[in-house]
């Protein structure tokens, strides 16, 4: 009789596996060759059997039990890529422009970080050394753009001013600026 089996060599009612004639191949006294088309496949003993018992399948169609010389084939794992850190930025001041007359001064600006007050120095020398005419520290302090302040000093007037920006903590500044006071 010829059937399909299941994973313990009994008949299934689908057609899977073939077996040749109903008889063992192997662990009995009345076992025999398979015919050919055929291989002996050995099924350990299960729940009392005295002994490993064989039966022939084609020779074409896979096992349904494993042998003891063949082993599953194991995936290698890939590697998985490490994350790319993404740089720090460091804070910046862009955008810088100024607006001074001899009777207001108008800073404008973007900062890419965090600040809860800023900082404008202004002098009428480019390294910001002590000059007689002008040099402030701290000339004005603002929370945002733009950030306004008052002067009075018509000597001013045409002259260069230099000024930059900076965070609260003074840990980040702008480029030096400069502009020319407007005597309107």
């Amino acid at each position: 009789m010829c059937g399909p089996i299941d994973s313990n060599l009994h008949y299934l009612n689908s057609a899977a596996i073939c077996i040749a004639p109903e008889y063992p191949c192997a662990g009995t006294s009345d076992s025999r060759p398979c015919p050919a088309g055929y291989i002996c496949r050995i099924k350990e003993p299960v729940r009392g059997d005295a002994a490993p018992a064989g039966y022939c399948v084609p020779s074409t169609v896979a096992s349904p039990f494993p042998t003891p010389s063949s082993t599953a084939p194991t995936a290698t794992p890939r590697p998985r890529p490490s994350p790319i850190p993404s740089p720090i930025s460091t804070p910046e001041f862009t955008n810088l422009s100024a607006d001074i007359s001899s009777t207001r001064a108008i800073f404008r600006f973007s900062y890419s970080g965090t600040s809860q007050l800023f900082r404008i120095d202004i002098s009428d020398n480019p390294q910001f050394r002590s000059s007689s005419l002008l040099n402030s520290q701290n000339f004005t302090i603002g929370q945002s753009s733009p950030i306004s302040a008052r002067l009075n000093n018509p000597e001013l007037c045409g002259i260069t001013i230099y000024w930059r920006i900076s965070n609260s903590d003074r840990s980040v500044q702008s480029p030096i600026q400069s502009t020319v006071v407007n005597c309107a």
